[in-house]
């Protein structure tokens, strides 16, 4: 495999065609790479340490300073299979298909960044909605509902529901309702509803007769 000294200037002043390779799903990950012109290859959050594949089928360059490749098909069509490897141990197969056509980005997002952003995405939906129910109940603190069959010691009070990207809130109004102070947590109301993925209360001490504010967050409105 011979090392691509063609120099980066020496690319199309077209802009790269991107091709965006979802790691979380399974491979071989199917691309197309220009015949007559280096093709750009990176990975999100990971450096390139060198690319596998049949003998003579391709050139390659790598950026060092980057960990981002640059590959040129040695053919002028048919197609090819190379395995990608990064520096944190990751391998990826993609089956390259060589067109006439300008360069392809091709770029690699592995499974935990998906991961992460999934999970960055989903927390903000959650904190977004609680804010919303913490700013609904405050401009109406007198609100009424429907009372919840919990348990003798409080008593749950649902004030309004409230459906947003997928998750819905409600806003519960607590009461103790024994002669003693009560202490209270978020872990206790878990199973009270099902498909609870997030639970928020005001005041976690509760006087005899005194009252607070919980929200309380599902996964898919039932």
């Amino acid at each position: 495999m011979k090392i691509l000294t063609i120099l980066l200037l020496s690319m199309s002043m077209t802009a790269a065609a991107m091709q965006t390779i979802d790691a979380a799903k399974a491979g071989p990950y199917q691309v197309t790479l220009a015949a007559h012109e280096p093709n750009h290859i990176w990975i999100e959050g990971e450096r390139i340490l060198r690319i596998i594949g049949r003998h003579h089928a391709f050139e390659t360059m790598i950026e060092k300073d980057h960990g981002d490749v640059y590959i040129k098909p040695m053919m002028e069509a048919g197609s090819f299979d190379i395995f990608v490897i990064s520096d944190d141990g990751s391998n990826y197969k993609i089956h390259a298909t060589i067109a006439d056509k300008g360069a392809s980005e091709i770029h690699i997002c592995p499974r935990h960044k998906n991961d992460i952003r999934m999970a960055s995405r989903h927390v903000t939906k959650v904190r977004k909605l609680i804010l919303r129910l913490y700013a609904e109940a405050m401009a109406a603190p007198h609100l009424t509902g429907v009372n919840i069959n919990y348990s003798h010691h409080l008593q749950l009070m649902r004030l309004k529901t409230i459906e947003e990207n997928g998750i819905y809130g409600e806003v519960f109004k607590v009461t103790n309702a024994t002669g003693n102070i009560q202490n209270i947590s978020e872990r206790q109301f878990l199973l009270m509803e099902d498909n609870i993925i997030a639970i928020s209360i005001l005041s976690r001490q509760l006087k005899p007769g005194a009252e607070t504010i919980m929200f309380v967050v599902h996964g898919v409105m039932t």
